[in-house]
Formats: C-alpha cells, sequence, structure tokens
C-alpha cells in the first residue's frame, strides 16, 4: 500500500458494491452486445472524512490481484474515463457505468481519489462483478444489484437544509420521510414514482407548514416495495 500523501489519506476505504443494468436482456443479447455494471460507493472527501475531493480514478480487469501486490494489479487494469466526473461532498453516493462487459466471467475494480494538490489516497477495498451466474431474462438485472441504496445525510448535523443520495435499483413507487425522535412526520420529501438510478432529495429544514425544524435528532425513511431504510440527521440552532 502506498505512503500517505497529503490530506488524502492512504488508508481510505471506499465501499464499493454494484447493480447490474440493462433491467431485461436475453443471454444472447448479453452475450453479444456485453453488459453495464453500475459501480455505487459514497464519496469520502478530500481527506477521507469531509471535503470534497478533486477526482477520480478507476480501473478493472479480469485478472484478481496476485498475492498482495495491488499496484500491479493496478498498472495493469484498464482505465473507465472519469474526465469530467467531479466527486460530491463526503458522505454523498457517487456511481459510474462500466459498459461491455461479458457475460460468464468475473471482474474486480478498484478506485482511488485525489485532492485540489494532486495528492491520490491509497486503494480502496475491490469490488468483485460476478457475472459467472448461470442466469438468463431479468436474472440478469438483479444478479447482486441491491434494490435500494441510501448514503448519510449531507450535511449532519446541519443548522439548514440537507440531502440525501440513493440509487433505486428498478423503476417504481417510493415514499421519502422526515420524521423527529418521537417518531413524528415532519416533512414528505417524495411521494410517487421513481426512476431507476441514482437521486437526490433535499431537504430545506423546514416543517409540513413552512416552520424551521427544532434542533435535534431526525430520521429521513426511505421506503420502496418490500424495503424501507432510514438514516438519521442531526439539527442544531
Amino acid at each position: 500500500m502506498p505512503r500517505l500523501l497529503g490530506r488524502v489519506r492512504a488508508a481510505l476505504c471506499v465501499a464499493l458494491c454494484f447493480a447490474i443494468a440493462p433491467l431485461a436482456v436475453s443471454r444472447s443479447q448479453a452475450q453479444t452486445a456485453g453488459l453495464a455494471v453500475t459501480l455505487l460507493w459514497t464519496a469520502t472527501g478530500d481527506n477521507g472524512i469531509v471535503g470534497q475531493a478533486a477526482k477520480y480514478d478507476l480501473r478493472y480487469t479480469a485478472t484478481a490481484v496476485s498475492g498482495t501486490d495491488t499496484l500491479a494489479w493496478w498498472n495493469k487494469a484498464a482505465v473507465v474515463n472519469m474526465s469530467g466526473h467531479v466527486p460530491p461532498p463526503s458522505g454523498a453516493r457517487d456511481s459510474v457505468v462500466i459498459a461491455g462487459l461479458v457475460l460468464g466471467k468475473k471482474y474486480f475494480a478498484v478506485l482511488r481519489v485525489a485532492d485540489a494538490s494532486g495528492n491520490w489516497s491509497g486503494f480502496s477495498n475491490m469490488a468483485t462483478i460476478d457475472l459467472t451466474k448461470n442466469v438468463t431474462g431479468v436474472d440478469i438485472a438483479e444478479l447482486g444489484a441491491p434494490k435500494l441504496v441510501i448514503g448519510a445525510p449531507y450535511p449532519s448535523p446541519t443548522s439548514g437544509a440537507a440531502q440525501i443520495a440513493l440509487t433505486l435499483a428498478r423503476s417504481g413507487p417510493l415514499a421519502a420521510e422526515v420524521f423527529d425522535a418521537r417518531g413524528r412526520l415532519v416533512r414528505s420529501l417524495h411521494s410517487g414514482a421513481m426512476e431507476a438510478g441514482p437521486h437526490t432529495l433535499r431537504w430545506d429544514g423546514a416543517s409540513e407548514s413552512g416552520q424551521h425544524a427544532a434542533a435535534g435528532v431526525y430520521w429521513i425513511r426511505v421506503a420502496a416495495p418490500g424495503i424501507q431504510k432510514s438514516v438519521k440527521l442531526v439539527v442544531v440552532r
């Protein structure tokens, strides 16, 4: 592993998970045109904890790391074009699509980030994209794909507005609501249909009546068919 460089931490641990697109494809189509995989992760900021990084370097290959020599693996791996992809603030969810993958193979991906001074982090954990399963039709879309991924609210604590990033694996109804520590509904952020993919929901810090929410602990609850998740948000005044 590389030494600590500047403000970016070499011990950076960027947790990667993956979903698979398109949502419906036959096995023959997948073998001919290839599959597209969406890698999802949580932004770490420019020092591994807070702030906003300047750029990404994402690489992947069908070859696993030999022993502990990640650097040699990295130098031979394919580079994903991340030009123009600006990392979001720390704690927000982020994603990128890798296209042209072949059904029946297993791929491995690793991410690094850099701060504004060009200092690079160490290697993230390795995301394994397993396309060796014997699947057909829409099962391809469901292979390892989380139905709903939500990130931590940002900023938290907040004295005003906050936002939450989420990724929905399939289009469908979704409800997102803010509750206080006693379980009382404070504000509805979304209620209705939502397209598959990444989204950002924003709360202006006010209740349904337009009053500023008091200082304290709040919960943002996101619910889709068959799944419900909640994340904590702290409001300070």
